[in-house]
């Protein structure tokens, strides 16, 4: 559960490397005595099952066997490919460019205008608490919200300045 919820995560931000699929597939060889149904249940109730089914499905079509392989190929649906690219192109950690995509997604923002990139701006310098939470356990005091929003501005500028500079140039090439 903890490897799945971990790799969950990381696909969600920004991506995750097909190590992934090897853990997955490692994981289901060594115990295939495993409860499926509790698994299957634990999963449901974190709201993973999904991702774990298509993560298993692609990670054997991979690595079981070699003759379900067409042209150097696993036979693979048009979306386990490009899920499977996704994962390919993710590296091993994800990239920046992946998490600043996914973050536009989940904000519900394009970046194709002046004001698209302003609230996409605001939503980064000022996130919700519920996202602060994580990392700062004084956001679960409302009034102390804006000290967190600046505590996190600083820490950011003092600790991951690369990180913020090629997110600006991302942002700064959308159109």
């Amino acid at each position: 559960m903890y490897i799945l919820s971990h790799a969950e995560k990381h696909y969600r931000v920004a991506g995750t490397g097909i190590r992934t699929l090897a853990d997955i597939f490692v994981l289901n060889k060594a115990f295939p005595e495993a409860d499926r149904i509790y698994i299957r249940n634990e999963l449901d109730q974190l709201d993973l099952a999904g991702f774990e089914e298509r993560m298993r499905i692609i990670a054997d079509r991979l690595l079981s066997d070699p003759d379900d392989y067409r042209d150097g190929f696993p036979a693979l649906t048009e979306e386990e490919r490009r899920e499977l690219e996704y994962l390919i192109s993710s590296k091993t950690y994800g990239t920046i460019e992946n998490a600043v995509k996914n973050r536009m997604r989940q904000y519900d923002t394009r970046l194709d205008t002046k004001g698209s990139k302003f609230r996409y701006y605001l939503k980064r310098l000022f996130p919700k608490r519920e996202e602060l939470l994580n990392n700062f356990l004084l956001a679960k005091y409302w009034p102390l919200l804006p000290l967190v929003w600046v505590c996190r501005i600083v820490r950011g500028l003092t600790t991951k300045r690369s990180t913020i500079a090629a997110e600006l140039r991302i942002i700064g090439k959308q159109k």
